[in-house]
Formats: structure tokens, C-alpha cells, sequence
């Protein structure tokens, strides 16, 4: 039964540590942890003596957890560690990651795929597959014969309330993330951080919480978990996408920016001068996903400026040369990277890029103040498109900006959904700049927090 316990009538129930770190909750009698220099969790006790620790690389990537619980019960002091010695011992176990495989106490346990993972009988392989929803929460687990082995539920947050079959089957459950049961502790490791479902917080603060300075550095998802999922424990997926779609206007190969993202290709062309794309990478717990950002309008007084501008006016008339090269360029990176995951993103010109992007690879996309697309004009569909599991495109548009109070409103747009955010200025150019529309961002979660 997954719930909150109230195991505690202390006037002080949680204790944080200096780097705003909880080190005390009295509720599930977890008497200390100890973190690393990554604020990372080493080692747990709990106050029956039962102890919990882990291991991690330099990148802060779990290599180990050893478990140890008691054969009687030790007093272990709140804000105190006692060692537990060999005999008092009852029994130890021992997980070693690597990378996709997993061993406990030095013998295979399972085989993590992009579907599910496999385990072994003997030596014989046995695949066991996740049916997911929109939030990639693993909800049923199937073997290959299709039989049901593990059916979970959810409240909002992550918290399972019901399960059935064999509930032990395996502990990769909301978000695709592993829950931790041992010894009470109920926590979900997203990599940067561990989460309580049952608190709906962090135990830690978001270590890219200067980013967003008005919202709690311990919040889970903008407080919107149906609509938002926290792939490391830091901030979600349309802060970053603002990020990389501002970024690709000048950035050079090998750049690193929040989330991990990182700069690995820039795509130009010597015909255009005022087309600029960039494929970024991150590897989050061994899986490697992708985005393609395109560069928008340059406002600056230059080849690729007047080039630029010339092309937000061209596009909903299907005569973007841009456009054209946008999407060969997106087709091959597509097959190129296969069944992993693409989003594209973009940014006024690059937004209607990006949108041409997805429909011509039914990808999923994140745009900001997008130029207008005539989808049409240059052979895109978009009746038929759904993006990958159907999550489609997005538009983040700050109200009074210059291009979607104007041109938008004269041609169709293949966006199945749109996010107005506050108005920054008066001025409709400021309004459509990446910086005005990162502030925006800002502003909308917080409003939404407070309703």
C-alpha cells in the first residue's frame, strides 16, 4: 500500500542540511543521509538500523546501491549514524548498474531496452514489454507471450495507488523511473535529484533553480504533472527548448547548456545564407535522445539579416528556400537517428521550419513566436500527423508578438496546440524576441502555480 505515514508527532519532522538537502524525515524514521559533492545520497539509515548506500560516477550516474537491514532493532538516534557490525547483520544486497544491465549480489538481473527489459530463466532470454501512457508512466508489463505480469495506477504526481498481479515484478514505474521501496524509503531517482510522490516535492533543491527564480527549487513540475514530465529532476522540457531554440542563433559545436543539452552539428547552406540549424544530444540514464533546433529571424543589418526577414514574409507563400532546405536536412537527420527520440524546435522563422520539420517526419516539436507555415505550398499534410505517441507540436506564443498578431491570423497554422504566455512590452518586436519569451515562460508557470 503506497501512502503517506505520518510516523512522526516531533514538532521538527524535516531537517535540511546547508545546501537545502533533507538529511532528517522523522516520518519514515530516516535518522540521517549523507551526500556527496553532486548532492547526491551516499548513505541512508533508518532507525531500526537498516541502511541504504549508493554509488556514483563523476557524472552522478548511479553505479551501486547496497542494502543492509538488521537482525534486531537498533536505536539509531534522529540526526545520528550508528555502524551496524557483521553479526547484527541480517541480510545485505547489492545492485550494480551498468549502464543497461543490471546485477544484484554479482548476478543478472535484468536487461533495460527501449521497450522494457529482459530477464533470463536459466540461460534462456525472457523479454517482458511496458504498455505506457502520454507521461511515459509504465502502467502494464507484459511478458512475450502477452500474458500480464505487473498493472500499476497513478495519482497525479506519481504516488501508485493501486497494483496488481505480481507487484514486485519490477520498479521502474512513473515516468519510466525506478522507485525505491527499501526499507520505507519510497523515493523516485530521477538522476539529478530523488523524489517523494507522497510530499509531491524533491528532497533536494534543483541545482538549475537560478533559472527560474520564482518557482520553489524543490516544486515537481511546474506543479503540472498531467501536462509536464521532469525527464532528470531538473527543470522540464519548455525552458530547455527556449534555451536551445535561443542558442542555435550563434552557438559554436561543443557547447553545453542546461539540461545537458549539447551542440553536436550546425547545418548551413552556402545558397542561403540565412538558414542555420544545429542537432543537440543528451544521454539520459544510457538513452541518448536528440533535437534539432533552426535559427529564426537575424535583426541585424547583414546578408543573412536581410536574408532572414525576407523569408518570415516568403514563407506562408510557400516560397521559402529556407524552408526547402529545412526539411531535406530534417528527413536525412531523422533517418539517421532512427527510433530515437527527435523533438524540433525553433524560433520565429525557425518555429515554421521546425513545424515543416515534424510534419515531413511526424516528429514531435516545441515552437516559439513561430512564423506563419503554408503547410500545403511545400507538400506537407497535416491532417495525417500525430508526432511520436501522439504528443504532436507546441507553440509558445507571447501575446503582442509582432508575427502572431499579424500574419498568423492570415494563414493556417499546423499547430494542434498553443500556450499564450504574458505580454513582455508594448513593443511588439521586443515581445517576439527569445529573451522576452524565456521571462514569459517564467511568468506563466508561476502563474499557474498560484491557481
Amino acid at each position: 500500500m503506497y501512502n503517506f505515514i505520518d510516523g512522526s508527532n516531533s514538532s521538527t519532522e524535516y531537517v535540511y542540511d546547508s545546501n537545502g538537502n533533507v538529511i532528517v524525515d522523522s516520518n519514515k524514521g530516516l535518522c540521517s543521509v549523507v551526500y556527496n559533492r553532486n548532492n547526491l545520497p551516499e548513505h541512508m539509515q533508518f532507525s531500526y538500523g537498516h541502511t541504504i548506500s549508493n554509488l556514483y560516477d563523476s557524472k552522478g550516474r548511479k553505479l551501486r546501491s547496497s542494502y543492509v537491514t538488521t537482525n534486531q532493532n537498533l536505536y539509531v538516534p534522529i540526526g545520528s549514524t550508528v555502524a551496524v557490525s557483521s553479526e547484527k547483520v541480517l541480510t545485505s544486497t547489492v545492485r550494480d548498474y551498468c549502464g543497461r544491465i543490471i546485477y544484484e549480489n554479482n548476478v543478472l538481473s535484468k536487461i533495460l531496452t527501449e521497450e522494457g527489459y529482459i530477464t533470463l530463466s536459466g540461460s534462456t532470454p525472457i523479454y517482458h514489454y511496458y504498455a505506457q501512457d502520454h507521461l511515459g508512466n509504465n502502467r502494464v508489463v507484459v511478458n512475450q507471450n502477452g500474458t500480464i505480469e505487473q498493472v500499476t495506477h497513478y495519482y497525479a504526481y506519481g504516488l501508485p495507488f493501486s497494483e496488481g498481479y505480481d507487484t514486485s515484478q519490477q520498479p521502474y514505474k512513473y515516468n519510466g523511473k525506478e522507485l525505491d521501496r527499501m526499507h520505507g524509503l519510497d523515493w523516485y531517482d530521477y538522476g539529478a535529484r530523488f523524489y517523494d510522490p507522497a510530499l509531491t516535492r524533491f528532497h533536494g533543491a534543483d541545482p538549475k533553480a537560478h533559472l527560474m527564480p520564482s518557482w520553489s527549487p524543490y516544486s515537481f513540475c511546474f506543479n503540472n504533472p498531467l501536462k509536464f514530465i521532469d525527464l532528470t529532476g531538473e527543470i522540464p522540457t519548455p525552458v530547455e527548448g527556449a534555451s536551445i531554440a535561443g542558442h542555435i542563433y550563434d552557438g559554436k559545436i561543443g557547447d553545453v547548456l542546461d539540461g545537458d543539452w549539447r551542440l553536436d552539428k550546425v547545418y548551413t547552406n552556402s545558397e542561403n545564407p540565412a538558414y542555420r540549424s544545429g542537432l543537440y544530444s543528451r544521454t539520459v540514464d544510457g538513452v541518448t535522445e536528440y533535437a534539432m533546433a533552426n535559427a529564426g529571424t537575424y535583426f541585424e543589418n547583414s546578408k543573412r539579416g536581410h536574408g532572414s526577414m525576407s523569408e518570415d514574409i516568403e514563407q506562408p507563400f510557400g516560397g521559402s528556400e529556407n524552408m526547402k532546405v529545412s526539411i531535406a536536412t530534417a528527413k536525412q537527420v531523422s533517418r539517421d537517428v532512427g527510433d530515437k527520440e527527435l523533438t524540433f524546435i525553433g524560433h520565429s522563422k525557425g518555429g515554421a521550419e521546425a513545424a515543416g520539420n515534424a510534419l515531413a517526419t511526424n516528429r514531435n516539436a516545441l515552437l516559439y513566436n513561430p512564423a506563419a507555415i503554408n503547410a500545403e505550398a511545400y507538400g506537407l499534410d497535416t491532417k495525417s500527423y500525430t508526432g511520436a505517441d501522439k504528443n504532436g507540436m507546441t507553440a509558445f506564443v507571447v501575446k503582442g508578438d509582432m508575427l502572431n498578431s499579424f500574419i498568423n491570423q492570415f494563414f493556417a497554422k499546423p499547430i494542434d496546440k498553443v500556450v499564450y504566455l504574458p505580454q513582455q512590452s508594448k513593443n511588439p518586436v521586443t515581445n517576439h524576441l527569445i529573451d522576452s519569451m524565456i521571462k514569459a515562460l517564467q511568468q506563466y508557470y508561476k502563474i499557474n502555480e498560484q491557481k
